[in-house]
């Protein structure tokens, strides 16, 4: 039997965690349905209704936000592409897949590869975050963009941290 190097050990961990992630998060969106996405007594329904409008030239609406304009322009943007309500959740659960990738990393980062394993597989099967990619809301892409920056920020951190000690 051949023995894994130390460099495919360091890919196997996020890839499979990422894996797993996308997987469940695949399997919720599909065993919904086309339906219930499309929830229209929800936050769904505003998002779906603001979109139409951006895809189709109008403006956001009202000069003051009820909710962060990021999402229905992503929505928006996705339909001028030609891409569906329904195939934007399968976007959304690369998103997911990528926030358990970056919260493996995190972890590695401030403490080890076991606690990096162990909090990017409990970020990949944490249901509210397979539930909510699934849905047409901005937690989905918010918590990938704050994990995202977080990410960055720690990473950078530590470049300069250590730059800074040896300077």
């Amino acid at each position: 039997m051949k023995k894994r190097t130390k460099h495919q050990a360091d890919y196997l961990n996020p890839i499979t965690i990422g894996a797993l992630a996308f997987i469940l998060r695949l399997w919720n969106t599909i065993a919904q349905g086309n339906d219930f996405y499309a929830n229209f007594l929800s936050d769904a329904s505003t998002y779906r209704v603001w979109a139409s409008k951006l895809a189709a030239g109008g403006s956001y609406g009202e000069p003051v936000f009820q909710m962060g304009p990021l999402y229905p322009y992503f929505l928006a943007q996705n339909l001028k592409l030609g891409i569906s309500n329904y195939a934007t959740l399968f976007i959304q659960a690369i998103f997911g897949a990528l926030v358990a990738v970056l919260v493996y990393y995190i972890a590695k980062n401030i403490f080890d590869k076991k606690a990096a394993l162990i909090s990017g597989l409990l970020t990949a099967i944490y249901a509210p975050f397979i539930f909510y990619d699934g849905l047409l809301l901005s937690e989905s892409i918010q918590i990938f963009l704050l994990t995202a920056a977080l990410f960055i920020l720690l990473s950078n951190f530590k470049k300069r941290f250590l730059l800074r000690l040896f300077l």
